[in-house]
């Protein structure tokens, strides 16, 4: 929680083990989407993010979204698999991999084009 915390004094407490955590992975929140319409396997929450045969994370949610045709999901993603690309492989029941491409939340209606009216909408143009 860098955002929560400057270390811009020359000493503190809890600097030394802020360095210590600072060398370690750190993990995000991401938004991803499964563009299958074949579901075989049931992908949970709690599966797990796997990176080179190691765990990288894990989904904390996940669903299938009518507006958008397939499932969406938010997963807790070490910073270094996004470094390989935006893809992640999910582990489902079973031992089931799952490919998933990571993308920016919100999922849908980023610009909130569904929220003006019609009167709004040609006022810009």
């Amino acid at each position: 929680m860098s955002w929560a915390v400057h270390k811009n004094k020359e000493f503190f407490v809890g600097q030394r083990s802020l360095e210590i955590l600072e060398k370690k992975r750190s993990r995000k929140m991401h938004g991803f989407v499964i563009k299958t319409h074949e579901t075989p396997w049931q992908l949970k929450e709690c599966h797990l993010v796997i990176h080179k045969g190691e765990i990288a994370g894990r989904v904390t949610s996940v669903g299938a979204s009518p507006a958008l045709g397939h499932l969406i999901g938010l997963a807790y993603v070490d910073d270094l698999v996004l470094e390989h690309g935006n893809k992640i492989e999910i582990r489902a029941d079973d031992g089931v991999m799952v490919s998933a491409e990571i993308v920016p939340t919100p999922f849908y209606d980023p610009e909130g084009a569904r929220q003006k009216t019609q009167d709004q909408a040609g006022a810009g143009t």
